[in-house]
């Protein structure tokens, strides 16, 4: 279903027009609500990507994406050392933009934007 999509940047920049776009209501603690288009960030990656909403569908898609962290500091606890590896720190990065602020869905597809672009994903440098 992926094939579709030319490389990482190609769905990256799918993802941000969806979150961006309005289209969507931003849900916390599941992916999304019913068949609504009230989803939370990686709800909107899975419709922007046409691959099911559902978790199954994240490990892909952070493959395709090559998602990944450099001195990304998330939640206490959640990193200690290099115990979680590092696409698992984005996601849980981004869960936290999603679910622990009060953030817009356009707000957070602001922010990956930004640091996409950079390569940077620190989701601690926004000034929150």
């Amino acid at each position: 279903m992926l094939e579709q999509f030319q490389n990482g940047d190609t769905l990256f920049a799918v993802w941000i027009a969806a979150l961006k776009s309005g289209k969507f209501e931003k849900a916390t603690g599941t992916l999304r609500v019913g068949e609504t288009n009230c989803c939370c960030v990686f709800g909107v990656l899975c419709v922007a990507s046409g691959l099911p909403v559902s978790t199954a569908s994240i490990p892909a898609l952070a493959e395709f994406l090559d998602i990944t962290v450099d001195g990304c500091f998330v939640e206490p606890l959640v990193v200690i050392g290099n115990l979680v590896p590092r696409r698992e720190i984005l996601i849980r990065s981004l869960m936290y933009l999603n679910d622990g602020t009060g953030l817009s869905l356009p707000e957070i597809g602001e922010r990956i934007e930004q640091n996409h672009r950079a390569r940077n994903f620190r989701p601690y440098a926004y000034g929150m």
